[in-house]
This record gives C-alpha cells, structure tokens and sequence, in this order.
C-alpha cells in the first residue's frame, strides 16, 4: 500500500522513505519521498531504446521534466529515468511557502503511469 508524502524540514531530520514501488504494464515504477519533496522513478527494460541514454535523449513529457538517468541500486541496478517536484509553484520544506503545491502520492502515480504510456507507444 501506497504511503503519503510528509514534508520534513531538512533541519529536522534528513528522510529518504518509498512511497510506493510497483509494477505497470511491465515497467517497474519508484516514488521517493526524501523528505523536502518527492520524486518519481521508471526503470526502462533493457530491450529498450531508450535504456542506457541520458535522460535528455528520452521524449517524455513529465511534471518539470525529466531530471535523472542512472543506475538504481533500489531498483535492483535497473536503468531509470526520473524527475522530481521541486519546480516553481511545488511546495518543499527546504524552503516552505505555504500557498505552493502539495503533490499527492496519488497523483505522482497518474504521472509515472502517464510516463510508462509514453514510453510504450514510442516503443517500435
């Protein structure tokens, strides 16, 4: 069961916690929540195009856009692609103001299962 995001000042307490971990439509999924925001994560199959390739070279449209690809040890050294909602107009306890986004868990799922769509139908 999916947990919900609970912003943590980084003077508090430094939190790196899974708020849900998955599988959709054969792709492995990541959300993170490292305590001043979330951040989401999709591990790309090795028979994909796309696997190994910056995240600059994958034409997927996403919330900020795409900010990481690499390696994930906790998502057993898959190749992912990720993003993350500390963009203008996203809320995070580094430095709170209290009138910007709070995101979901909920809704950073649409998003990964948005992403995971995408990156099937640009799938030969």
């Amino acid at each position: 069961m999916a947990k919900e995001m609970q912003y943590i000042s980084p003077l508090i307490e430094r939190v790196e916690e899974v708020l849900d971990k998955g599988t959709y439509r054969g792709y492995d999924y990541l959300i993170m929540s490292f305590g001043t925001h979330p951040c989401a994560y999709v591990a790309i199959p090795k028979k994909s195009k796309y696997h190994g390739q910056f995240y600059d070279d994958v034409p997927v449209q996403c919330h900020g856009g795409l900010t990481f690809s690499s390696a994930r040890p906790d998502m057993d050294g898959q190749w992912c692609i990720g993003w993350d909602y500390t963009h203008a107009g996203d809320y995070t306890a580094a430095l709170p103001n209290f009138n910007e986004r709070r995101w979901t868990t909920a809704e950073i799922q649409a998003e990964v299962r948005d992403v995971i769509d995408q990156l099937i139908k640009l799938e030969p």
